[in-house]
């Protein structure tokens, strides 16, 4: 059988704390917070 891999995203714009949506969306996936300059973040599963 072959593994597959499930990719979903999502953009979020105009988010009045960029901080606040994180930090709940990273402790609520168990995932890893990664930040970028200007505000932009990615949160994702570093683990595997």
């Amino acid at each position: 059988m072959l593994g597959c891999v499930i990719r979903l995203g999502s953009v979020v714009l105009g988010a009045g704390d960029v901080g606040r949506a994180v930090s709940f969306w990273s402790n609520v996936l168990g995932y890893e917070p990664f930040r970028f300059a200007g505000g932009f973040c990615v949160v994702d599963a570093s683990h595997g």
